[in-house]
């Protein structure tokens, strides 16, 4: 009896070891502090790439990787391009040459030229970005002042004709579909989806100009806009009100805004840090959560829009790229063999691409998120600039050169 009593307690025992075992699972990795998630906004397109710098917070940021070997795939002949690409839920791409072939143009991912739409009666380059909607349509503003609704197949739906031009590069859309954008008169409109004007506020503090691009809050409820006398202006849609303005250097880049809803712009503001030129992080309220002085001293005017990879990190570059953690400590800098004068994406491994100019000649270059080269194309003048690249579904980059004479695929 005693061995029997003996025998059942070593079991239960064991049984119970063998329980405690199976219950300690290894945790989740942990995300480091910033991470960040899609901000989901169904009134956007559900594809690769819907709009200007990916999306309405200006991340740049990318689900799909990038390309892997760096190869030109095929080039498609395009002059006068001030305007990057969207792409819509098939992979076709579109995007507005000033010139030849002028109006919209629709690409199928392959270089091949599916349909080109004038765009009847509009004067001046093209310099605002298409932006693709969820029910497909695709919105393009030119220097005529007009804002004009596509198809897929190129088909009209409506023109809407403001009284000034419009040169921003990044319109936006709101939750509701209506769109915003800041015309030449520095008149900020509301359109709404069957293009009609819901109404207009006007600010002398408005940059017009063509690197500028408009951002949303994560809630739809702000809209960060670039100023001229000022860095950022905070709009509140409900009230139709200014909330707050920030910095005294004019910002010719994107806000880009994370999904805590923190705001990053590079500024001089008089009354800090000795009104040197500095990354902030913007808290929703628009006090600064942290702020990075870096070298570029007479360069602010020249920063493009930066970008946030998915661990928080931001990246932003002009002849360094700069690596800052979600806290506002630099990670690593490096040296450029020129200067970027365009936006910089990132994809989802985390790696940045930048397009950079030296004299007569320029390069696009594949960055890990240690500061490495991965690799890089050459891409002769007049070639080597432009807007935000790209990344389509299958890691394909497509790249604008800016005022070039080719459309660049990169795989």
């Amino acid at each position: 009896m005693k061995f029997k009593i003996q025998f059942l307690i070593i079991i239960l025992l064991l049984f119970s070891l063998s329980c405690s075992e199976k219950s300690v699972t290894p945790p989740d990795e942990e995300r480091p502090p910033g991470y960040q998630e899609d901000i989901p906004w169904p009134s956007l397109a559900d594809s690769p790439w819907p709009m200007n710098h990916h999306d309405p917070q200006s991340t740049g940021r990318s689900k799909y990787i990038g390309p892997i070997a760096g190869d030109i795939l095929w080039k498609f002949p395009a002059s006068g391009v001030y305007t990057s690409i969207t792409i819509n839920s098939d992979s076709l791409l579109f995007l507005a040459p000033s010139n030849e072939p002028q109006g919209l143009l629709a690409l199928s991912e392959r270089g091949i030229k599916k349909w080109n739409v004038p765009l009847g009666g509009m004067t001046g380059e093209v310099q605002t970005t298409p932006l693709i909607n969820d029910k497909g349509i695709i919105f393009i503003a030119a220097g005529d002042g007009k804002l004009s609704a596509f198809d897929e197949l190129g088909n009209n739906q409506w023109t809407f004709q403001t009284e000034n031009s419009i040169w921003i590069k990044g319109i936006n859309i709101g939750l509701d579909r209506e769109i915003y954008f800041v015309d030449m008169n520095k008149n900020l409109k509301c359109i709404d989806a069957n293009g009609n004007l819901l109404w207009s506020f006007y600010s002398e503090m408005f940059n017009p100009y063509a690197n500028v691009s408009i951002s949303f809050s994560p809630d739809g409820k702000d809209l960060y806009i670039p100023g001229e006398s000022v860095s950022l202006i905070s709009f509140n849609l409900e009230l139709k009100k200014i909330n707050w303005t920030f910095g005294n250097s004019s910002l010719q880049a994107a806000p880009v805004v994370d999904n805590e809803s923190n705001i990053y712009i590079n500024s001089i503001c008089d009354t800090l840090n000795s009104g040197k030129p500095t990354l902030y992080s913007l808290r929703k309220d628009g006090m600064p959560r942290w702020a990075f002085v870096h070298s570029n001293s007479d360069l602010i005017k020249y920063l493009m829009d930066p970008t946030i990879d998915w661990n928080g990190t931001i990246y932003f570059a002009y002849d360094t790229l700069y690596s800052i953690n979600y806290s506002g400590e630099l990670n690593w800098k490096v040296a450029l063999s020129g200067i970027c004068e365009s936006p910089i994406i990132s994809d989802v491994q985390n790696n940045i691409y930048v397009p950079i100019i030296s004299g007569n000649s320029g390069e696009f270059v594949k960055f890990n998120n240690q500061g490495n080269v991965l690799w890089s194309v050459p891409l002769n003048f007049p070639d080597h600039m432009g807007f935000s690249p790209v990344i389509n579904s299958d890691g394909t980059i497509y790249l604008v050169a800016w005022n070039g004479t080719n459309i660049y695929a990169i795989k």
